[in-house]
């Protein structure tokens, strides 16, 4: 079996601007020469660096330099390589606050592309399960990036390796 990980999958600021919004620009034009690679692998899965959507406000921009958020034509380019799962846990995710966080998990599950690693508490920690020929593969996402984005019961955020023990 082969499996593609990749680092951080940045879509946001110049890949947005540039890329992304522009109707002319195919979605497997973004990946290159890593498409034919990914696409023969069995199994694909990304650290997607940025959060999906057009909601919310930069998160504590006079601390922040960065603030990474695409536009929801994004998934049409993660489809394009046919990713099958995403983790989300880091640094990016709740740049544009929890609003922006919220629309992007439910992008993500109206496109059918699981995730790990954000939301409520409970989702945030819970590993996704993804198929393989070999049977399902579970996949958690941790971070320990921005302690105040720990998700709780009822405050979405990011599953924070450092106040939890991993389940």
């Amino acid at each position: 079996m082969k499996v593609a990980l990749t680092g951080d999958v940045m879509l946001g600021r110049l890949v947005d601007q540039n890329v992304i919004r522009d109707k002319k620009q195919s979605p497997a034009s973004l990946w290159g020469d890593v498409l034919p690679v990914f696409l023969s692998a069995d199994l694909r899965l990304i650290n997607l660096e940025c959060v999906i959507s057009t909601k919310g406000q930069k998160w504590n921009p006079e601390m922040k330099p960065f603030h990474f958020r695409a536009h929801p034509r994004a998934l049409e380019f993660l489809q394009a390589a046919r990713v099958d799962g995403v983790t989300l846990a880091n640094n990016h995710v709740l740049d544009f606050g929890s609003d922006a966080l919220g629309d992007c998990l439910d992008l993500l599950n109206h496109a059918h592309i699981p995730h790990a690693g954000a939301g409520e508490l409970t989702q945030a920690a819970a590993a996704m399960f993804l198929p393989s020929p070999n049977g399902p593969i579970a996949v958690l996402a941790l971070t320990d990036n921005e302690p105040s984005w720990e998700a709780t019961d009822n405050q979405l955020g990011v599953n924070y390796v450092g106040r939890h023990p991993v389940v």
